[in-house]
């Protein structure tokens, strides 16, 4: 059942934050705390009397009800009978002595549809109709906007939210279940493997990601797959896996035939509490309350999603050292900024584990290196060799597509200068901060760090992404590996022997890319998808974000810029609307270091790369000069095509930051850099406006005096 196929319309929408349709016939968001709290309490009981004093309960909760209460109940009451369609006896709101009345038909809630839709994708694959039990789940999964039971303290909603969640769950198992029975394994893997980074413990997901990747025809992976689930289980719940992983893995190593599947490791449990690790227990004899410890000092359980996180700790920590984060942890690095006039570090100043990962990479790479040889008589191409020009999706990634415009490049310079303003850290948060309500925002940056953000990215297709483009807003992506799940280490490349991040070179890797392009897309008349890969080429490899131009570096960064040429045909593809750039740290192009090779002489190795991106992108966020750093950028890679600052904010530096502001936007200075090439400046966050008094009014001068 979808809307479309019923009489009665959807008028409420609960799968994600409260949208109703208004009077009008628009639809609209209920953002007010008590009227969202009231319209939540009416919607779980519709079509019921609901006493005043148990939606008193649900607007104060916990703290001290007014005297004035009830009389507060009777406005909030009325402001959702203006905003609902209806009036008089025609409203959906009833009314008597000490009680309201919701009135809906079956299907005006989104929910109806979303549980109805599954229950048909249930039914048609029973019946063997696995592609229009495709078709139901995937309906279902795009009206997921975001979790229903975010923001409220109310028992009883989280409990509907709670099963909605497992609902959900079961949409996702059943489309995998669908895709598989239909040929289509390698979807349901790039679906699966978001769903398994959300819920690491989840055997039904581990399941089905062993299953498709087994039907896909990649055993070896399939069997890693099982190799991490049982892994995580032992380690957290000192438990084996169910009965139906066991049986499965027990048919995979039967049908590698004597090949050689992954060692089993020695994994040591950690014992932790979690509220939803009872069903994990189901059915093994394992009595769940003696899994007994802290849950609040793990980082695994931390129930705030990795994005805010991320915000929570300003992603980066701008001392003038400049340590990285990495996923979570943030990561102590020595106390001068890695400038290139001194970028070698002590080797013992790496954290414990990256040091390890490159005492591993180096030992592999010297057996490795004594064996490997590249056969280059054999091979025309060597990005070519040993290389598939077919992606997970079946796409062919041969050639280069040709260059996208981008709007306002290049600039005209008989006219006053203009640039593309842009606000972060992603595109639903920004558009609430007063930068992007007070001055003309055109842009709107998003962070991407791994897999787990891949599901909510998606239920952003249905209705956020579509309603930017609407309003003539770009988009701009930038993909920032997560260091801590994929260091730098030993890889093999069509090349040679190299180290650095191998995840970004795997087939998963592309198959995300394929998925973020999907949930990010536009149409080609939209305005522009901006999409930054890397955050930084230079903290990539093994060496301690030092370039030495030794061949496993090398290597590493030619298998890497093959791999960015492939992304950018990913999103050419399915975002008809992307433009792709490589993205560096603003320092990179200030010097050169003879020695080591850093600075230019390692952007000189992505020329290629360069000369195919769509634009050029970069970021500036140091604590000392951002300006000459922009100044030495813009005209390094404004050879190459249109420029992107895509990312400044100095973190807590307003001194640096006003600096660094009044001399970008001096007005001659400002024209020369648009002259060579500079069409766009995105600021990291609204906070980081918000550091001295006056710095927000001047940002807010800048982005109205020089929009376009």
């Amino acid at each position: 059942m979808t809307e479309s196929e019923t009489d009665t319309p959807v008028g409420f929408w609960v799968l994600g934050p409260l949208q109703v349709r208004d009077a009008r016939g628009e639809i609209v968001p209920v953002s007010a705390d008590k009227p969202r709290r009231l319209l939540t309490e009416l919607l779980l009981r519709r079509n019921a009397w609901v006493d005043t004093d148990v939606l008193v309960e649900a607007l104060w909760g916990d703290a001290r009800v007014p005297a004035s209460a009830r009389g507060n109940l009777k406005t909030y009451v009325h402001q959702l009978r203006q905003l609902l369609p209806g009036e008089g006896a025609a409203s959906p709101i009833s009314s008597r002595r000490g009680s309201y009345l919701l009135t809906t038909e079956h299907g005006q809630l989104d929910s109806d549809v979303f549980e109805a839709l599954i229950a048909g994708g249930r039914a048609r694959l029973d019946a063997g109709d696995a592609r229009g039990a495709t078709a139901s789940y995937r309906q279902a999964l795009d009206l997921w906007r975001g979790d229903p039971g975010r923001g409220e303290d109310n028992p009883v909603a989280e409990a509907a939210a709670a099963r909605l969640r497992e609902l959900r769950w079961s949409a996702r198992d059943g489309l995998a279940d669908a895709l598989i029975a239909d040929g289509g394994a390698d979807q349901a893997v790039a679906m699966l493997r978001g769903a398994a980074t959300e819920d690491p413990l989840r055997e039904a997901t581990a399941v089905r990601l062993v299953t498709a990747l087994r039907d896909a025809g990649r055993p070896t992976e399939a069997l890693t797959a099982y190799q991490e689930i049982r892994e995580n289980l032992v380690r957290e719940l000192g438990a084996e896996p169910g009965g139906a992983l066991r049986e499965l893995h027990t048919s995979l190593l039967a049908d590698t035939r004597g090949g050689q599947p992954p060692a089993p490791r020695t994994v040591h449990p950690a014992p932790v509490t979690h509220p939803g690790l009872a069903r994990q227990f189901h059915g093994r004899g394992i009595d769940a309350e003696a899994i007994a410890g802290g849950v609040g000092d793990n980082p695994e359980y931390d129930t705030g999603t990795r994005t805010s996180r991320r915000l929570a700790s300003n992603r980066l920590d701008h001392e003038s050292h400049r340590p990285r984060i990495v996923g979570r942890a943030l990561v102590d690095e020595p106390e001068h900024r890695p400038h290139p006039s001194a970028l070698r570090r002590g080797f013992s100043r790496r954290p414990v584990a990256i040091r390890a990962a490159a005492v591993v990479c180096a030992l592999a790479l010297l057996v490795v290196g004594a064996v490997f040889v590249v056969d280059r008589a054999t091979t025309s191409d060597p990005m070519l060799a040993g290389s598939s020009n077919a992606a997970p999706g079946g796409q062919d990634l041969s050639g280069v597509a040709k260059k996208r415009a981008v709007p306002g490049y290049p600039a005209d310079t008989t006219r006053p200068p203009s640039l593309l303003f842009g606000l972060g850290p992603e595109a639903t948060v920004a558009q609430q901060q007063p930068l992007a309500g007070e001055t003309p925002i055109g842009l709107y940056t998003t962070w991407y760090d791994g897999p787990e953000e891949l599901a909510r990215y998606a239920s952003w297709k249905q209705q956020e992404i579509p309603q930017l483009y609407a309003e003539g807003k770009s988009l701009h992506l930038i993909v920032a590996p997560d260091l801590e799940k994929s260091p730098p280490g030993p890889v093999d490349t069509p090349f040679g022997p190299a180290c650095g991040v191998e995840h970004l070179l795997s087939p998963g890797f592309l198959e995300d890319m394929t998925q973020l392009a999907q949930s990010f897309a536009g149409r080609a008349e939209d305005p522009p998808l901006y999409v930054s890969m890397f955050n930084g080429l230079l903290k990539l490899n093994c060496n301690d974000s030092v370039y030495e131009p030794d061949a496993p570096t090398k290597n590493y960064y030619r298998a890497l810029s093959k791999r960015y040429l492939e992304v950018r045909q990913v999103f050419h593809q399915y975002a008809p609307n992307a433009r792709v750039a490589l993205n560096w740290d603003g320092w990179q192009a200030s010097a050169d270091q003879e020695a080591g090779g850093a600075g230019n002489s390692l952007m000189d190795q992505f020329t290629d790369a360069l000369n195919a991106s769509d634009f050029q992108s970069f970021n500036a966020f140091e604590d000392t000069d951002n300006a000459q750093d922009v100044s030495d950028m813009v005209r390094y890679l404004g050879r190459f095509g249109p420029v992107m600052v895509s990312n400044f904010g100095p973190y807590e530096a307003p001194d640096i930051t006003r600096g660094d502001l009044d001399t970008v936007f001096e007005p001659g200075n400002l024209g020369r850099l648009t002259a060579e090439g500079l069409f766009a400046w995105s600021f990291w966050e609204q906070k980081y406006l918000d550091t001295a008094p006056d710095l927000y009014p001047k940002a807010k001068d800048i982005v109205t005096r020089y929009a376009r």
